[in-house]
């Protein structure tokens, strides 16, 4: 019998350790500004080897995201719920009809923790507790499944790892390191 108590015990304390989507949301919410550095690694299809860019960004709740590779290129996008924009020539410039409206919400919902709008396309699946998670996005629309297999999220305090599987076959592989709460010095890089 006391082995039975300590089985349920022990089985009880692990559900409850269990993340869940909503609680990834609350814990992304709890930082609504934050920068660091990004490298992104681009697996297509037909070709041998990654293609990799890397750089800064930055995450405000309120405006958006900044997102600045440093190699192969030099740019700095900012996407917020208005569209995207580039700094060319000392200014912004809109470049929202080249970015899919349904593409930039999407971000935008992952990275802000705004679930109920992720939850409006895809089925959430949440794995790990409070110190390491993984939320897995699976489209339930057939206009969403022609375009993606599946979107993989790592995490703890922050987004750490992207993993986003397209239907055709290409895979994109985000990491985010050196993450600081604020916004940077970089005036183009704040609200």
């Amino acid at each position: 019998m006391r082995k039975l108590l300590a089985i349920c015990s022990l089985l009880w304390a692990l559900g409850a350790a269990a993340i869940t989507p909503k609680d990834i949301a609350v814990q992304l919410q709890n930082n609504p500004q934050i920068h660091g550095d990004f490298t992104q690694l681009r697996y297509l299809r037909g070709m041998s080897e990654p293609l990799e860019s890397s750089g800064n960004f930055a995450i405000s709740a309120e405006q958006g995201l900044w997102w600045a590779p440093q190699k192969p290129f030099v740019a700095l996008l900012k996407v917020s719920p208005r569209g995207v924009l580039q700094w060319q020539n000392g200014r912004w410039q809109d470049m929202s009809q080249q970015a899919g409206n349904t593409q930039v919400r999407l971000f935008l919902s992952l990275l802000g923790g705004d679930w109920d709008e992720l939850e409006s396309g895809f089925t959430l699946e949440a794995q790990g507790d409070i110190d390491g998670w993984t939320l897995t996005l699976i489209p339930k629309y057939s206009t969403l499944q022609q375009v993606l297999e599946k979107i993989v999220v790592r995490g703890d305090q922050i987004i750490r790892e992207i993993d986003i599987s397209e239907a055709q076959g290409d895979r994109s592989e985000l990491h985010f390191s050196d993450v600081t709460r604020g916004l940077p010095d970089d005036p183009r890089m704040r609200p």
